[in-house]
C-alpha cells in the first residue's frame, strides 16, 4: 500500500484547492462590490449644500445644508493615506453625524466643504 493511500493525500490537497478557490472567489466578489460602489458614488459640494449619491440598485442620496455643518472630520489609516482614500464624517447642527466611507481624495473634499462655509482651510 502506498503512502498516499494510507494518508489519503489526494483528498486533502483537493480540499486545500477548493478552499483557496472559495477564498479567492469571496475576495473577488468583495473587490467588485467596492469597485462598483466607488465608481457609482457621487460627491458634490455647492455653495449651499453637500450632496452624496451612493449605490447602483438601491440608490441612497444624502444632502446637508452648508449652514448646518459644524465639523468635518477625515479618518485615514497609513495605507489609506498612501492610496489617497479615507472616510469623512460630517457633523451637523444638533450633533447629527453622517459618515461617508472610502472616498478618493478625502482632504480635497473636506477643503471644498470648508471653503464654501468659510472655515479656516
Amino acid at each position: 500500500m502506498t503512502l498516499q493511500k494510507k494518508l489519503n493525500l489526494g483528498d486533502f490537497s483537493d480540499y486545500i484547492l477548493y478552499l483557496g478557490l472559495i477564498t479567492a472567489g469571496i475576495g473577488l466578489i468583495s473587490f467588485l462590490k467596492e469597485y462598483i460602489h466607488h465608481h457609482t458614488s457621487e460627491f458634490v459640494v455647492t455653495n449651499q449644500r453637500v450632496f452624496v449619491q451612493e449605490g447602483v440598485f438601491r440608490r441612497k442620496t444624502t444632502s446637508m445644508m452648508l449652514t448646518q455643518i459644524e465639523a468635518v472630520e477625515v479618518d485615514q489609516t497609513l495605507t489609506a493615506r498612501l492610496l489617497d482614500f479615507g472616510h469623512i464624517e460630517i457633523t451637523g447642527s444638533g450633533g447629527a453625524a453622517t459618515k461617508f466611507t472610502y472616498i478618493h481624495k478625502p482632504e480635497k473634499f473636506r477643503k471644498a466643504i470648508q471653503k464654501n462655509i468659510n472655515f479656516d482651510v
